[in-house]
Formats: structure tokens, sequence, C-alpha cells
């Protein structure tokens, strides 16, 4: 019988041969292994899924969800999923009062978005540059970014399929204009409630019914429906929230005092466990008020602690996100102007080679430029002194009406022209919508019920003789 032998050299040849098949093989067995995601499997992810948990307030599972789905869409190089997940977090982000994270995560999708042709993305983007802006104080930006979502959400097929986000278009525009355009505002709500009949979108005009229009009857009706869409939804969601903070509105309107403070504080115990941070300054000034009616100290002091720590930080969080675009915007000036330096330097010494009379050009210019810098240090003085008004305007520090007085004398003068019994509060509020405060901020910054502001404002027009067609903040500026 014959036994074969095996020699160690063999025996080593062999040994290399599986190593080097099984080190070559690697990558594919590891990609055979690893699950492919389809392209629908990712967007009903970053879409459904993601709204699911965003209405709940599950801020760390949505991170976590887009940032998993950010990362499959850049290894299957999806490039749609990637920007769904950059302006999901920006959302979240956004909602937490974080608006530097959120305007950096919109930044990146806007930067991928130049790869993609996407109507959706697009509407979606821009949806959200607009919240952004206007909860950072911004609203004249925040409207040029809503006309542009609204533009590109008419490209959107089938739209029916994101009916919710085309509504939400309107009523956040809505919002935005409400203080310039009211009549154009119920028009926005109604076109929202038209594309989508939601428990929210009757609780929005409803409210407006309420606190704008003073229309209790119309109030009732589009709040009570919506009260009664919300059984359909889980109890902790921020639809839920809002609904109770403006059915707590229209109670207040009835003087139902009790009732009011009941719904505005479930609406905040909702909206904090859903953390929904940009929200609560607002509502934590309404159930001040409520409590103030009830003479319900012990809430009042609560939610004044809790007003100014929430307030504080988002103003604060507002303010560097602001300062950051500023400071971008001015080193892109900067570049510009080293740029055009060069450009112009060049043209002068092509223009000196053919032009001898040029040293009086040069005089002039010099002269030009001493004229300008004095100009320019001018400017910024002004704005110094300005941003220092509207700063001591928005911490409601009474100072802010001396500092006015003193870099306006005229407006106050002409003030009193047209009304000599004009109230310090009443000037002081006349300085606010001069320095271009939207209703919503001078409630906030003064501590007002957004309804009572509209009142006052109504009531100012009065003493000035001053028609309702007429826009407040163009007639003071024309004064001066």
């Amino acid at each position: 019988m014959y036994t074969p032998i095996t020699s160690t050299t063999h025996v080593k040849t062999a040994v290399r041969i599986k190593i080097w098949t099984i080190v070559i093989a690697a990558p594919f067995l590891l990609a055979a292994c690893s699950k492919h995601f389809s392209k629908e499997n990712i967007d009903a992810a970053l879409i459904e899924k993601n709204e699911e948990l965003r209405i709940q307030g599950k801020t760390e599972q949505v991170i976590s969800l887009n940032k998993k789905y950010i990362k499959i869409s850049k290894q299957q190089r999806y490039t749609r999923g990637e920007i769904l997940g950059y302006i999901n977090i920006a959302n979240t982000y956004a909602a937490t009062g974080n608006y530097k994270k959120a305007k950096a995560n919109l930044n990146k999708a806007r930067e991928l978005l130049a790869e993609v042709r996407d109507e959706y993305l697009r509407t979606r983007l821009y949806h959200e540059y607009g919240q952004l802006n206007f909860v950072m104080g911004l609203p004249n930006v925040a409207l040029k970014y809503n006309s542009k979502a609204i533009y590109y959400s008419k490209k959107i097929r089938p739209a029916s399929e994101y009916r919710r986000l085309i509504s939400n278009l309107y009523t956040v525009r809505a919002d935005f204009i409400r203080d310039q355009y009211p009549d154009s505002t119920l028009v926005y709500f109604k076109k929202g409630l038209q594309i989508d009949n939601s428990d929210l979108n009757n609780a929005v005009l409803g409210n407006y019914y309420s606190t704008t229009l003073a229309k209790q009857d119309s109030a009732r009706y589009y709040l009570e429906k919506a009260i009664q869409l919300l059984d359909k939804e889980e109890y902790y969601t921020i639809r839920r929230g809002i609904v109770y903070w403006f059915y707590g509105h229209f109670l207040l309107g009835e003087k139902e005092y009790t009732k009011a403070q009941q719904y505005y504080i479930k609406s905040a115990d909702v909206l904090e466990k859903t953390h929904s941070i940009n929200k609560l300054p607002l509502l934590y000034a309404d159930i001040v008020e409520a409590s103030q009616f009830l003479k319900d100290s012990g809430t009042e002091n609560l939610y004044i602690q809790k007003y100014n720590k929430v307030n504080n930080s988002l103003l604060e969080s507002a303010n560097r996100t602001i300062d950051e675009s500023l400071n971008q915007a001015i080193d892109d000036i900067d570049s510009y102007k080293v740029k055009s330096e060069w450009y112009y330097k060049i043209r002068w010494i092509t223009a000196a080679l053919f032009l001898v009379f040029i040293a009086g050009s040069v005089y002039l210019y010099r002269k030009l430029k001493k004229v300008k810098t004095h100009h320019q240090e001018y400017v910024e003085k002004d704005k110094i002194e300005l941003s220092e008004i509207i700063r001591l305007a928005k911490e409601n520090d009474p100072q802010f009406v001396v500092l006015f007085r003193e870099k306006y004398p005229q407006f106050t003068a002409k003030l009193y022209e047209l009304n000599p019994d004009l109230s310090g509060s009443d000037i002081a509020f006349c300085m606010m919508i001069w320095l271009g405060f939207s209703s919503k901020e001078i409630s906030q910054y003064a501590f007002m019920q957004h309804r009572s502001v509209q009142t006052k404002k109504n009531r100012l027009r009065k003493k000035l003789n001053i028609d309702s067609e007429v826009d407040l903040y163009r007639y003071f500026h024309e004064m001066l």
C-alpha cells in the first residue's frame, strides 16, 4: 500500500494559499454580510419614523436615528438620505434651543443639495431656515426663506403625499406676517387648514380668532374641534401641547382664569416632556398672567423663575448664532476687499503709464477717503448706540427710554405734538415699534400677553389718530 508523504514545504505552501484567499476574499465577505438598505427604506426611516419620534419629543432617539441613516447613506452614496438626516437633526436642535448646531446642520444639507435636484428637499431646507431665523428674532429673513420654500413646494409631485409639510408652510407664513398684514394672515391660516384639516391647524386658526380678531364664537368652534381631533393621538406630543396652550388663550379671553391656568400648565407639562424648549418662554409668561388674575403668587413666582432661566438661555443661543453669521459675512467681505485691492492696484499701475495727471486724481482720492473714514466712524458710532438701546429694550430696562430720547429727541417731541396726553408707557411702546420689534417680541421682552400687545396697538392708533391700514413701523420712521 502506498502512503503519500507530505513535505513541510507543501504544508507551508497550502497554509499561505489559504491565508491569501481569506485576505483577498474578506472585503467581499464583509460586504455580503453587511445589510443593504434600499432608498425606499432609508426615506421611510428619515421621513415617517423621524416624524413619529419628533412629535413625541424623543430628541435623543431622533438624533440617533438620523445619524445612523446619514452614515448608511454615505456608505451607499445616497446623497438624498444624507441631506434628509441633516435637516431632521437641525429641526431637533432648533426646537431644543441649540440654534448654533441647528444652523450648522442646515448648512451641511445646503452644501450637499447643490449636487441634487430635489424639490422636496429644497422645500424642507428653506422651510427649516425660515423657522430657525424666526425663533432667532429675524422675521424678515424668515419670510424670504419661507417664500423660497413655498416656491419649491409647488413643484413637488405628488403634492398630496406631503400635504402636512405644504400646509405648515402657509401657517408659519401667517405667523411671520401677522403683525404687519392681518388680512393676509387670516387667508394663510385658512389655506393651511384647507390643505390639512388637522388638530393643530384648527387650533392655530382658533387661536388667531381669539387673540387677534377677538371673535370668540369662531375661536370656540375651531379650538373645540382641535380638542376632539386630539383623541386620535398619543398624550405626550408637541401637537397636543400647542392645542392645550391655544385653548388656554381662549379660556383667558372668556375670563375663565382657573381653567386657563390649568390648560396652560397641562401644555407646559407636555412641551417640557417633548423638549420643545423654544416655545416655553411665551407659555410661561401666559401662566404668569393667568396666575396674576387668580392672585396665585406661588405659581406666578415659580413660572417667572422658569421663564427667566429658559428665556435667557434661548436669547444667548440666538445672539451667539447671529454673531457668528455676522462674523462670517464680515470675513467674506474682507476677503472680497483683498481681491478688489489687488485688482485696483493693477489698474492704477496701468493707468499711470499713460496718464501724467494721475497725481491730481490721487489727491482727490485721498480727500474722499478721509471724508469716507469720518463717515464710517460716525456710522459705526451710531450702530453701537442703537445696538445698546435695543439690548436694553430686550432686557426690559427702563434706561433704554432715556438713551432713545437722548439719541432721537425729536421723536418724543413729535409724538407729544400728536397727543400731549400720551403716557410714559405709550412713549416706550412707540419706541419699541420704531426699533422694529414685532408684537410677539414686545410681548416677550415687555412681559405682556400677545393679545394685550395687539390691544395696546389699537388704543395707540386711536390716541394718535392713525388709520388701521397704516403700518405703525413705517409711520414712526417717517416722523424722523
